[in-house]
């Protein structure tokens, strides 16, 4: 198994802010070719396992150049804006109604504006006047700086449906249950209705109950640890260390 940092991220230049899914692609694609290149590969699958915003930029990889198999891991099947909607509102939801339109209002009005182009030093000028209402910090949280704002715009329209119909390898989905962070039922349908049919091979999709976005359940067993992987994530058929 070959893993590789971001970049920005221990001794990888450049900086994963301003990366496109495009750019994550690529960067993948770039460890497939090493690993084909190895000696101690040579005859063996060699595929990709992406984790969240992984799993749209491994099967993005897969579809300009094919790979054996690609493995996501609470990959959405929708949107990056679709995605980020869905979190801050069930995020918000004990929010009285009107509080929570104002929050989501303002939420669709940010992504409109970047998906758009405009100066994002702007929006987040814009976004300060919320600072002493009730949603500010879920609404703001991982949207508080330029350079974070200028990231969000560049992969806010990434549509993994088109992707989805032009991978040509062996799809593996993994999804939790009760993951927060990600529309689950949606991801799991764009998945199924969209994934091509292949000859000789079946793609694999499978939901864990009670698992979270890392596929971890809680360990009710006392003295236990706070949470373990879902049963069964490991040996499912096809995955890496399964049979």
């Amino acid at each position: 198994m070959l893993t590789y940092d971001k970049p920005g991220c221990g001794g990888s230049p450049g900086h994963w802010t301003q990366q496109t899914m495009a750019d994550r692609a690529l960067e993948a694609l770039a460890a497939v070719e090493v690993l084909r290149a190895d000696p101690r590969c040579q005859g063996q699958p060699v595929g990709l396992l992406g984790v969240s915003q992984g799993g749209w930029a491994s099967l993005l990889a897969s579809a300009i150049c094919g790979t054996d198999f690609v493995v996501s891991v609470s990959g959405p099947g929708v949107s990056p804006a679709a995605q980020e909607r869905d979190r801050i509102s069930r995020e918000l939801a004990g929010l009285p109604s009107q509080e929570h339109a104002d929050a989501m209002a303002w939420v669709d009005e940010r992504c409109a504006r970047l998906v758009a182009g405009e100066p994002v030093e702007g929006v987040l000028a814009d976004q300060q006047r919320f600072a002493g209402r009730s949603w500010y910090s879920a609404v703001s949280v991982a949207y508080d700086t330029q350079e974070a704002l200028a990231f969000v715009a560049g992969m806010l329209e990434f549509d993994p449906v088109p992707v989805l119909r032009s991978v040509t390898s062996p799809v593996l989905a993994l999804f939790g249950g009760s993951d927060p962070l990600i529309p689950v039922t949606e991801s799991v349908a764009a998945y199924a209705e969209n994934l091509a049919a292949l000859d000789g091979v079946s793609h694999g999709l499978a939901v864990f109950p009670r698992a979270n976005h890392g596929l971890f359940v809680p360990d009710a067993a006392p003295g236990g640890n706070a949470g373990q992987l879902a049963a069964g994530v490991l040996n499912r058929p096809g995955f890496v260390g399964g049979s």
